[in-house]
């Protein structure tokens, strides 16, 4: 073997999958019920990975010992999304579904163990026209089936959030992003699969290129997945912790029917705190024009909807941050809970409406603050 520059990244990437397993299983702050299972996605990416590798640079001599590990990656992220989406158990029906192909694929393997140790069968090459290669072919179908299913999954529950203007707190577009990925690669895989079986292709540069991506999806999975979850975690914290607190943001000039109507939607409902929250909306809820709404916000408080409203985020965000219950949570978590859909937009109007950061904020509080 020789251990260049990409081999290096693929060993490392397995190496790198197992140790975040491990620390998702066993470490108290990581885990969770759901986590556990994007741990089990790292983990049988890089086991996958790792087996095709030690076979194709013949680090591994006999064929006997092989686990169809790249049969159970998309079943456990399946179960991940169908958690992480609050969604329930998944039923039996599904599980069977999902994982009767990786026992059935585990006792042909067996039968082909057992037929080359009582009769002169010979187990097939992987890149040759055989049974390990349809196998492949079949679990390329298997895998982008799921792809899809997740796909329009995601895709359902985000309508549903849109459509009943609940306050989305479960962030859906890494998940996308991650299925665009899946998808790439299992069409790189396919592209592979392909030279190989067709023009009986040896070379297995077409392979490397594929392992490398599957390196890097797991270096990133590793990272997007425990960010997601742990600000999810501590926006759940922070929503719970905070229904019990006095709300401190200032009045909007109550001098007229529709700002009395507009502060009891906006302020008391906490309307405010819907990252998707729109001003057609509002104004549909009041029963006027979009138009009309603006121009009486403009006559009483001279200013724009969209900048009333991450005045008043903004004005939330900083009662969390000078909060001491809420020291421990991250500012991501404080911005995304207090009604804005990115870090970097809470982060852009903090700066515009303070002119100052969240921890520049908080560190001047905190100095100007009295010590006993």
């Amino acid at each position: 073997m020789n251990l260049n520059v990409f081999n290096l990244i693929i060993v490392s990437g397995v190496i790198q999958g197992i140790i975040f397993t491990f620390v998702i299983l066993f470490n108290e702050k990581y885990k969770s019920n759901t986590s556990k299972f994007i741990a089990f996605v790292v983990l049988f990416l890089s086991l996958s990975n790792l087996q095709y590798w030690l076979i194709e640079n013949n680090l591994v001599n006999t064929r006997y010992i092989f686990v169809p590990w790249q049969w159970l990656i998309m079943p456990m992220f399946y179960i991940f999304v169908h958690k992480y989406l609050k969604m329930g158990e998944t039923g039996t029906k599904a599980k069977t579904l999902l994982f009767l192909p990786f026992y059935l694929i585990i006792l042909l393997h067996v039968a082909q163990i057992y037929l080359a140790y009582t009769t002169s069968y010979k187990i097939p090459s992987h890149f040759e026209r055989g049974f390990f290669l349809y196998l492949d072919y079949c679990s390329f179908a298997f895998n982008f089936t799921i792809v899809f299913i997740v796909y329009k999954k995601i895709r359902t529950f985000k309508r549903q959030m849109d459509s009943t203007g609940t306050e989305n707190k479960i962030k859906t577009d890494w998940l996308i992003r991650l299925l665009y990925i899946g998808f790439f690669i299992c069409i790189a895989w396919l592209i592979a699969l392909s030279i190989t079986f067709y023009l009986n292709h040896q070379n297995k540069y077409f392979f490397y290129a594929l392992w490398l991506s599957i390196s890097f999806l797991v270096y990133w999975l590793g990272y997007a997945a425990i960010y997601q979850l742990n600000i999810y975690r501590e926006r759940k914290d922070i929503s719970f912790k905070q229904r019990n607190k006095v709300q401190n943001i200032g009045p909007i000039p109550n001098r007229s029917p529709i700002i009395d109507k507009f502060q009891h939607l906006i302020r008391e409902k906490e309307l405010y705190m819907n990252p998707e929250l729109k001003q057609s909306n509002v104004a549909e809820m009041m029963g006027i024009t979009s138009n009309h709404l603006s121009k009486v916000l403009n006559e009483f408080k001279s200013i724009s909807f969209n900048d009333l409203i991450n005045e008043l985020r903004i004005e939330k965000a900083k009662e969390f941050l000078l909060d001491e219950e809420f020291d421990r949570y991250t500012h991501t978590a404080i911005g995304l809970e207090s009604g804005f859909n990115s870090k970097s937009t809470f982060f852009k109007a903090f700066k515009k409406h303070t002119g100052t950061t969240p921890s520049d904020f908080k560190k001047s509080y905190i100095e100007i603050s009295p010590k006993f």
